[in-house]
């Protein structure tokens, strides 16, 4: 996502990572370069497809223009994860302990009925969204190949990384994936546990570095490798030697910041600088992309707080009848205004507000 810059002297500089940090709207996600600018690089090798692509996502994210279908689609093929990390409802233990997980998930087949009518409605770009580690499921390089060869242009990936291994990264390589992003947050065995309770952070270098000599033995650029820490009050000490340790390896970082986490009482996670968000922003999300959960729910932004905000289900709707649904024009209409953005919305935005001063 590209947008406004945000100053220089908000994150730590160190040398070589020089060129103003892309961002949503926000600032939550902030994009640094590492070897290179992912957008400007992806546009070199893609050609004038993905310059399209890339113009038509800006535009629809400023609301500047209505698609008649989302450019990019994500995908939760099962709900299921390895590690339980305490800014995820996986670290919540009356999540896990209620069973809201088990039982249903996306089949390939079905994953390829649905791309295959996206492409043929101009969808662009899909990833793996929503509350699971794709890389604990088998069919997910066989999404990524059977997407590529049907025409999507930027196939996304996130992962803890704790599974990746030389195999795995070459059939990812090889499977047409344009971006790999790897969620490690720490630089430090200690604070890594607590960022990652479930893994190591050995485990997760070791898949790094595994990444890196597949993608060396593919001759290929693709694909780009994004490193992302999440700032808090963990690990925020360890930030900037964190870029020192990876700034020459990967392609790009993504620093983020959430806001205060205060569901359930739990204590709050994140430092008290986060910055408050602009009330009256243009949430881009509604007008570009969609989310489809492990149980055919469809939801109208990755955000948590759509959870309970389904717009549709994909076993009892096509996409494009959710898209242009009552529900989504309703959300999309609106989002447009601060006054009335649905209850959705307004939980997102409150996350971001710094917590009160104690007396």
């Amino acid at each position: 996502m590209t947008a406004p810059e945000t100053p220089a002297s908000k994150e730590p500089r160190p040398e070589g990572l020089s060129f103003p940090a892309r961002s949503d709207p926000l600032a939550v996600s902030r994009l640094f370069r590492g070897r290179r600018d992912p957008v400007v690089f992806l546009e070199s090798i893609l050609g004038e497809p993905y310059r399209e692509y890339r113009v038509l996502w800006e535009r629809s994210g400023r609301g500047e223009l209505s698609l008649k279908f989302p450019l990019h689609v994500d995908y939760e093929l099962r709900s299921v994860c390895n590690y339980r990390c305490p800014m995820c409802l996986f670290g919540d233990p009356a999540f896990t302990r209620e069973g809201a997980l088990a039982g249903t998930e996306l089949s390939l087949e079905l994953v390829k009925d649905l791309v295959s009518f996206g492409v043929e409605r101009g969808q662009k770009a899909l990833g793996f969204g929503g509350l699971w580690e794709p890389l604990l499921h088998p069919d997910t390089p066989a999404v990524v190949r059977f997407a590529r060869e049907r025409g999507i242009l930027d196939l996304m990936l996130s992962t803890n990384g704790s599974v990746l291994n030389r195999k795995l990264s070459r059939e990812l390589a090889d499977s047409g994936l344009t971006r790999l992003s790897v969620s490690l947050d720490a630089v430090t065995e200690e604070t890594y546990r607590k960022m990652r309770p479930g893994g190591t952070l050995k485990a997760a270098e070791d898949g790094i570095e595994a990444f890196l000599a597949a993608r060396r033995e593919t001759g290929s650029a693709l694909p780009l490798l994004r490193l992302s820490f999440l700032v808090t009050k963990f690990n925020e000490h360890e930030l900037r030697p964190f870029l020192e340790r990876w700034r020459d390896l990967c392609d790009f970082f993504s620093v983020q910041r959430y806001g205060c986490y205060r569901d359930k009482g739990r204590e709050p996670l994140f430092p008290s600088e986060t910055r408050e968000a602009d009330p009256f922003f243009l949430c881009p999300q509604p007008f570009q992309r969609l989310l489809v959960r492990h149980n055919g729910d469809v939801l109208p932004c990755c955000d948590l707080s759509a959870l309970d905000f389904p717009v549709g289900n994909v076993r009892r709707s096509s996409l494009a009848e959710i898209w242009e649904g009552e529900k989504m024009k309703g959300f999309r209409a609106a989002s447009r205004d601060p006054g009335a953005a649905p209850g959705v919305c307004r939980r997102c935005r409150e996350k971001y507000r710094k917590p009160p001063e104690k007396n």
